[in-house]
Parts: C-alpha cells; structure tokens; sequence
C-alpha cells in the first residue's frame, strides 16, 4: 500500500459524520494537489479561510488586476431578545454547526434561507423552536439588508432600523410612513427608524416586525 493510500484511509476513519464529505474532499485534495492555484502550494491558504472566502480574495484580486470595481460586501448587525441558535445536541458537529450559521448569514433571500432550514431538517430531523427562530431572524437580516440598514434591534418592546448614510431608501417616502396620523414610527436626529408595539403586538413580536420591515420595503427608491 502506497503512503498516499495510508493517508487516505486515515482521512475515511478519522472523518465519518453525516456531512463529512467536505473535508474528506479537501484533505484528499491535499494529498494529491491541484495544480498551482489549489496545488501543494496553495492548499494550506483554502485551509485556513476556506474555500469560498479564499474563491472571494481571488475575485476581487483578478478585478482589482483588470481596473474593475470591487463592491464590498455588505452586512448589517443584528441584535434580538430571542432565543435564535443552533442548540448542540441538535448539530452535534461544531464544524457543521459554524456552516449553518455561515449560510444561513450570508443568505440574500428569504428562499436561500428555507433551503438552507429544509436541509437542516433532512439531515438533523425536525427543527428546534430555537432553529426555527434563528431563520425567521435570518428572513429578517435580508430584508434589512435590502434596506441599506446599518443595523436592526428587536426588544420587548419596540424594533428599530440603524439607517446610516448609504440607505436605499427615500427619505420623503420615510417621513411620510412616520408622520401618518396614529404613526407609531419614530425617526431620530442619528438616523434610527423605530417602531413601539402595542399590547396585542408584543405577543407576536416577530411577525409585527416582520410586517414592520416590509411596510419600510415599500419606501426603498
């Protein structure tokens, strides 16, 4: 037996989880190299960010190369009162667990993010209240980020929208949304869009917001 083939069954004992198939494939890739750009010499970079971090660097160094603009991502900072996570015993793997999360973050649209839960589910089984949640929270972080929000805030008692300077949203189209008579938006001088709930709205806080989110949709230019 060959020490290349050593290695490789050493890989299959070590990785056996449901789910191991990426690091299965990269740690043969590393056996065998790839060529220059994921080769020997390369390897232990795609290791270390990952490979869709470094695919990124690569991208925007190529543009950066051909005089092309590099539009840089863009993630707003979200704060919740509730219980979102991915519990251990559900994803016991810490690995997968941090994929999860890496997905679920990075997801643009309300459909990557079911996706991403209907596949949690066939892997893992029916999801937990507190998965459930951390999607209905990351539905809500592509809706903020299609805002141009700079952050979003849910409390017990009221939700609120960091704006900053880059908002695509209309600022005559905010002013109206918060000067409707019986209004309960409130736009301050440092650009904070908030919304108080009511007592029947506090029961449900999620779906107001949810409702919330989209009513300030509607101003975006």
């Amino acid at each position: 037996m060959t020490a290349e083939a050593k290695q490789r069954l050493a890989v299959l004992q070590r990785f056996t989880e449901l789910g191991a198939g990426f690091q299965v494939a990269t740690h043969d890739l590393e056996i065998r190299g790839a060529g220059e750009l994921l080769g020997e010499r390369q390897h232990g970079s795609v290791a270390a960010v990952g490979f869709e971090t470094y695919a990124k660097i690569l991208e925007e160094a190529v543009a950066e190369l051909k005089g092309e603009p590099i539009k840089p991502e863009f993630d707003p900072e979200i704060t919740v009162d509730v219980p979102a996570f991915l519990p251990d015993d559900y994803v016991p793997d810490t690995g997968q667990r941090l994929d999860f999360y890496r997905r679920l973050a990075q997801a643009t649209d309300e459909d990557s993010v079911r996706a991403t839960l209907v596949e949690l589910q066939d892997r893992y089984g029916p999801l937990p209240d507190e998965a459930r949640l951390l999607g209905e929270v990351m539905v809500d972080k592509t809706l903020v980020r299609a805002l141009g929000a700079i952050g979003y805030e849910l409390g017990p008692t009221r939700v609120v929208l960091s704006l900053g300077g880059d908002t695509r949203l209309e600022p005559a189209r905010v002013l109206k949304l918060v000067q409707k008579k019986g209004s309960r938006w409130k736009l301050t001088p440092d650009m904070r869009l908030s919304y108080a709930f009511d007592e029947r709205e506090r029961d449900d806080r999620l779906t107001t917001a949810r409702s919330r989110l989209l009513d300030v949709k509607a101003c975006l230019n």
